[in-house]
């Protein structure tokens, strides 16, 4: 008998997928921004320009001098500057971050990152390149990642963008490799740490702690609880050398953070109802924010269909709408001119949910959403039942005052949690865990078996199913449960929102300057029906090109299995 030897492929063969996918997210990247590209534009960023201002003394004194100053005085009549702008010498991080961006400008090199490092994770779970890649952009583009690259987030948007690096060593620690994951996990780590935006660093913890509960729970029943252990301790040491390199930083930030009003404070301003004994000496401080600060920007919870629909509550704060909506030719009645018709109808107030203000809605997309619910039907069962819990866990947080109940038990008494405000940012875990799903279930899908196939006539390329296998069938009647969720609770979101009155409160301010609020009332239900339907046809559109493909297979399938 004899035997064939499989024959071993180049080293250049298996890298240049990944080399093209670099050089395509390189692309992408540069076209997405070709402004600040080609043309040598700056993105307006507010708290870019803000920090520009507050870091200008000690930038000034390191220039002159080779120096760090350790404290300025043109910030709130005088502060250190560590939380500013302060070098620590000998991080090698600095390197490392340069390696990954390519030495990109700034914006550029956040989005570059966000999808070199979304490939990485989904290349160490064993997907395919190309279906990698398509991972890769649903990481990097979710709405929110471009929205405070806008506002001028840059270090929660790096942050953000080494998230999946830190996943990525995870998984492979639990699933391959313990050491490979474990050196990854640590690199991860450490460029996350280093980006110094700890309020994500520890929602991603929080999303990490989720996966070692579920871990725990299987390794009990499956009574390999040592292995799980002795992996957890590698973990462990890795996560102790990435907070050790940014261990400065670290703990400048909580030495200041105890003169600050996340620290205890010893003034207390008592309700004007509290009885008498409540402002004496002895009356308790916090230990971190108020509660009212922290839980000001809570997400609704009927805003949170926004992952679904974006423009379902109208959007951003300031949003332009065209000549011809309504509110154009309302205030083209009025009389307005049309240079200040036109300046008018660039900034509305088209936001109409629960958030004093937004820049935008957190939206993961239409196909991710029905690629996640479809992942909760053909997903790893223990990956799948991760996912879920961190997206739920992710939504209520964001919710805040909305739901008492919880929130208010979690920042009282979780450790560290009263620290952080805007809780609606706790929804970077729902954008980190649904893609990753979704993308899953769509490796599974095309790994789907099929029975032997007849090449249809005239068509050679084109092959038909004999029959369907009991796989292929199981895998129909999934897609069909998830095509019905995700396009049911479109039109449940629809139908819902004919009983709404889309209001907001800045509508107060407008009504005393006679502007036309039945105007862009309806321009708000407008954006909200379109919205709709823009996602209703995504998901039919997407549903039905999977029902294809089982049907039909063409030479693109190799590449996607």
């Amino acid at each position: 008998m004899t035997t064939v030897s499989p024959v071993a492929v180049p080293l250049w063969r298996r890298m240049l997928p990944h080399l093209l996918a670099v050089l395509f997210f390189l692309t992408l990247a540069c076209v997405y921004f070709s402004p600040l590209v080609l043309n040598d534009q700056t993105l307006a960023q507010h708290d870019i320009v803000q920090f520009r201002g507050g870091s200008q003394e000690a930038a000034t004194y390191r220039a002159e001098t080779g120096k760090e100053a350790l404290w300025t005085n043109s910030m709130f009549s005088g502060m250190p500057t560590y939380l500013i702008s302060t070098r620590f010498p000998g991080d090698l991080s600095t390197y490392l971050h340069q390696i990954f961006t390519l030495n990109l400008p700034a914006v550029v090199a956040n989005l570059f990152l966000a999808l070199l490092c979304g490939y990485i994770l989904f290349v160490a779970l064993g997907v395919r390149p190309l279906v990698a890649v398509v991972g890769a952009i649903a990481l990097g583009f979710t709405s929110y990642n471009l929205v405070i690259l806008a506002a001028g987030h840059n270090t929660k948007s790096l942050s953000i963008a080494y998230a999946p690096l830190v996943l990525a060593g995870l998984l492979v620690t639990f699933r391959r490799n313990r050491w490979l994951g474990a050196a990854l996990f640590a690199l991860g780590l450490t460029m996350n740490v280093r980006s110094n935006h700890l309020q994500i660093t520890y929602y991603l913890l929080l999303l990490v702690l989720v996966f070692g509960i579920v871990e725990l729970v299987y390794a009990f029943r499956e009574k390999r609880l040592p292995d799980f252990l002795g992996r957890t301790a590698l973990l462990g040491a890795a996560a102790l050398l990435a907070i050790g390199v940014s261990f400065g930083r670290l703990y400048v930030t909580a030495e200041y953070g105890k003169y600050s009003i996340r620290g205890r404070s010893e003034l207390t301003t008592p309700s004007p109802s509290a009885p008498a004994a409540a402002t004496s000496d002895d009356a308790p401080s916090g230990s971190g924010l108020d509660r009212d600060y922290a839980f000001n920007w809570s997400y609704g919870v009927s805003e949170s269909i926004t992952l679904l629909i974006p423009n379902y509550f109208g959007g951003a704060s300031q949003g332009a709408l065209s000549e011809s909506s309504a509110t154009g030719k309302a205030l083209t009645q009025l009389g307005v001119p049309p240079v200040q018709l036109r300046d008018y109808l660039s900034q509305l107030p088209l936001y109409w949910g629960d958030q004093p203000s937004t820049s935008g809605p957190v939206y993961v997309g239409a196909v991710v959403c029905l690629l996640f619910v479809l992942g909760l039907f053909v997903a790893d069962r223990r990956l799948r039942t991760w996912l879920l819990i961190g997206t739920i866990l992710s939504i209520v947080l964001a919710w805040g005052k909305n739901f008492e109940t919880f929130n208010n038990l979690m920042f009282d008494y979780f450790p560290g949690y009263n620290k952080f405000r805007s809780v609606s940012m706790a929804l970077v875990i729902a954008q980190l865990a649904m893609p990753l799903l979704a993308v899953l279930a769509l490796a599974r899908v095309l790994r789907a078996h099929r029975t032997a196939a007849a090449p249809v006539a005239g068509h050679p390329a084109l092959t038909l199913p004999a029959a369907d296998s009991a796989e292929t069938s199981d895998f129909k009647r999934k897609l069909l449960y998830a095509v019905a969720g995700t396009a049911g609770l479109c039109i449940l979101a629809w139908l819902l929102s004919l009983g709404a009155n889309y209001a907001s409160p800045i509508d107060a301010q407008l009504q005393q300057s006679g502007f036309p609020l039945d105007a862009i009332r309806e321009d708000r239900a407008s954006l909200l029906r379109a919205d709709v339907l823009r996602s209703l046809f995504f998901i039919l559109a997407a549903g039905a090109f999977y029902t294809f493909s089982f049907s039909v297979s063409s030479p693109l399938r190799p590449l996607l299995q």
